[in-house]
């Protein structure tokens, strides 16, 4: 099964909220995930936080920081880019980059 995409990313795209990249993203984010977790991938599920208020600045689209990924057991599996922690989420730029991809 594959990796879970949130209601709040389909809606964003339905909406034209995200940009050209950040839908690139969440389709490398997605088939990385499937193939580096195979049958656990439906623990993982890529959110998108709309409520973020962090706008690009000169640009209508919310920061990339608003898609992450997310382990829903609450499995610390992560590890936080500033804090250098353990952490159940993490940005998909954060999470392209670690699994070797391109974000």
């Amino acid at each position: 099964m594959p990796v879970i995409i949130s209601q709040n990313v389909t809606e964003a795209m339905s909406k034209e909220k995200l940009s050209q990249k950040q839908i690139r993203r969440l389709g490398s984010a997605a088939t990385l995930a499937d193939r580096t977790y195979g049958p656990s991938a439906p623990l993982y599920r890529i959110q998108f936080d709309r409520d973020r208020t962090v706008q690009v600045v000169g640009n209508k689209k919310p920061c990339q920081a608003s898609l992450y990924i997310y382990r829903m057991d609450g499995l610390k599996v992560f590890t936080s880019t500033i804090k250098k922690k353990a952490t159940n989420q993490v940005g998909l730029v954060k999470f392209i980059k670690d699994a070797g991809g391109v974000p």
